[in-house]
């Protein structure tokens, strides 16, 4: 069977990101994840979280926007949220996840691609600058 051009991109996509790239079905249990993302995750074994519930790993503040989030995409929306939440090591980041329904021929959503971005760095980065900006302030008082 051939790839279409777009099934080509997909997985180019999937194989080449620095990001966290999941498929989750509909029901919310997780189907593949990219080795990338399972080195930012800090996960050893994909076997882990293959086939347990995507919602299921976020916990406390971002369970109800994580909540909300899948239920738009499985109505065939975009959605994204961000916050804290801890890799599988305990080490705490900063994510900006997107989901995108994944439409099948027929126009039903047949799968959620996700993405995870860990943006910790930039984060602090500029809670640092705001500190400082304040520090400055102080200074010329």
């Amino acid at each position: 069977m051939n790839e279409t051009l777009n099934e080509k991109v997909i997985s180019c996509f999937y194989e080449t990101s620095e990001d966290c790239v999941k498929v989750v079905d509909t029901s919310g249990i997780l189907r593949s994840f990219n080795e990338n993302g399972l080195k930012v995750m800090e996960i050893d074994n994909e076997e882990d979280v293959i086939g347990k519930a995507w919602l299921g790993f976020w916990k406390g503040d971002l369970q109800v926007p994580a909540r909300e989030a899948f239920a738009k995409a499985v109505s065939g929306e975009p959605a994204l949220f961000e916050g804290y939440c801890p890799t599988f090591k305990g080490t705490m980041k900063y994510w900006v996840v997107s989901l995108v329904p994944i439409i099948d021929d027929d126009d039903n959503v047949a799968s959620i691609l996700i993405t995870s971005k860990d943006t910790t760095k930039v984060i602090e980065l500029e809670k640092r600058i705001n500190d400082l900006e304040i520090e400055v302030a102080k200074l010329h008082k």
